[in-house]
């Protein structure tokens, strides 16, 4: 508790700001330390003691959010530079790769540990 209160509780906004900062870069094409992400949210589960109950209230709440403002912008975008079958293939793609993704990431670690 102690390092959750002097540590984990006054970092994790800018801890969680800058891996969603992380993220937007990679979407936007950029390289960046996929084991530095993973790291970062691992410290998560740890704090949660293998639950998902940090990672959801601290990192993905906020990340969807931050997706939800990032993609809306993009398809702003999208919608006045590319032709209908595009728009309609990068929106697919969205809601495939990423609407999805933290459901896929759930059902993985789930059944991590159920194995």
């Amino acid at each position: 508790m102690t390092f959750y209160e002097l540590v984990y509780g006054e970092m994790n906004d800018q801890v969680r700001d800058a891996v969603i900062s992380m993220i937007d870069q990679e979407r936007e094409g950029d390289e960046i330390d996929h084991a530095l992400v993973k790291n970062v949210l691992d410290i998560y589960t740890e704090m949660g003691e293998g639950s998902m109950k940090y990672y959801q209230k601290d990192f993905e709440e906020a990340m969807l959010v931050d997706t939800a403002a990032f993609y809306s912008q993009k398809a702003s975008i999208w919608i006045t530079s590319e032709s209908y079958k595009d728009y309609m293939l990068k929106v697919v793609e969205h809601v495939l790769l990423f609407v999805f993704a933290s459901k896929l990431e759930e059902k993985k670690q789930l059944d991590s540990e159920a194995a």
